[in-house]
């Protein structure tokens, strides 16, 4: 949800006003032709379909501040994804100005923002330093992006697919997917937000299998050969994964993010020849 919110304000950089302040961000809230740096901010939540609840809908600066402020999501140092809240110019006012926080680097602060007062003809992609006297602080909503990578594994002694594992911790069964003692013959994973995760495993005394990325009962809905010992598997996505397999032998090897067929050290988990029974896999 947030990296949604952080490209979408990205893609909107370069968009310009018409005479008298016409703009399609307040006339989207049916308040065309005013000031109109809320109504982006409140635009680009509402596109991403972010709930009213997370980022609201507001049309005055001092109004979204206070909102944040309530919830106690005021910060005083600003992150990606943030809402930015700029010191008042008029006397008695809240908050002057508001945008979006797309990157925090090397000690900048980089915004976008609509009707700025420097750029008010459209939107700007905007830097600062961090110690800019101007802002008042950074809204930091709850955009509850959590995401849990959930995978299972097919015992081929017991001949079934086993309980759908999500996560993984080290003190009980469902921390990992497998039965200790129990080769592997088949491994699948997914991700809750839908993101694209590929898996590739080898087989014993076989060798590499085609990549995967669906989960069903197909052959192309999980990696592996029903029956057949797998002995490493590799892993990817665009949202961050770890993973590590146990041995036969009885041990778990190291955690892999790497995707190399060539690289036995950090590309994938595993030791061609030695069967696995179990595999635990986290986002980071």
């Amino acid at each position: 949800m947030k990296e949604k919110f952080i490209n979408f304000a990205l893609n909107e950089v370069g968009y310009k006003e018409g005479i008298n302040n016409d703009n399609k961000y307040g006339n989207y809230f049916g308040m065309n032709h005013e000031p109109w740096c809320c109504f982006f901010v409140s635009y680009c939540a509402r596109m991403c379909n972010i709930p009213e609840n997370i980022i609201p809908n507001y049309a005055e600066c001092g109004q979204g501040y206070n909102y944040f402020k309530n919830k106690n999501e005021i910060f005083n140092y600003a992150e990606p994804g943030d809402i930015v809240f700029f010191k008042p110019t008029i006397p008695g006012a809240i908050s002057s100005h508001t945008g979006i926080v797309v990157d925090v680097k090397d000690d900048y602060v980089i915004t976008v923002e609509g009707n700025a007062s420097s750029n008010t003809d459209g939107v700007y992609k905007l830097t600062y330093k961090e110690n800019y006297t101007n802002f008042l602080g950074f809204a930091r909503p709850d955009y509850n992006d959590k995401v849990n990578v959930l995978y299972q594994a097919y015992d081929n002694k017991y001949k079934r697919w086993l309980n759908i594992i999500e996560n993984y911790n080290n003190v009980n069964e469902y921390g990992y997917a497998g039965n200790f003692k129990h080769t592997i013959g088949g491994i699948r994973v997914k991700l809750s937000n839908n993101d694209t995760i590929y898996i590739k495993s080898h087989i014993k005394n076989y060798g590499w299998l085609n990549d995967i990325h669906e989960w069903n009962d197909s052959l192309y809905g999980y990696s592996g050969i029903l029956g057949k010992s797998i002995d490493a598997v590799m892993i990817k996505s665009t949202t961050k994964v770890a993973y590590r397999v146990h041995l036969m032998s009885g041990r778990w090897l190291n955690w892999i993010t790497g995707y190399d067929i060539n690289d036995p050290i950090k590309g994938y988990a595993g030791i061609l020849g030695e069967a696995i029974d179990a595999i635990q896999i986290k986002v980071l």
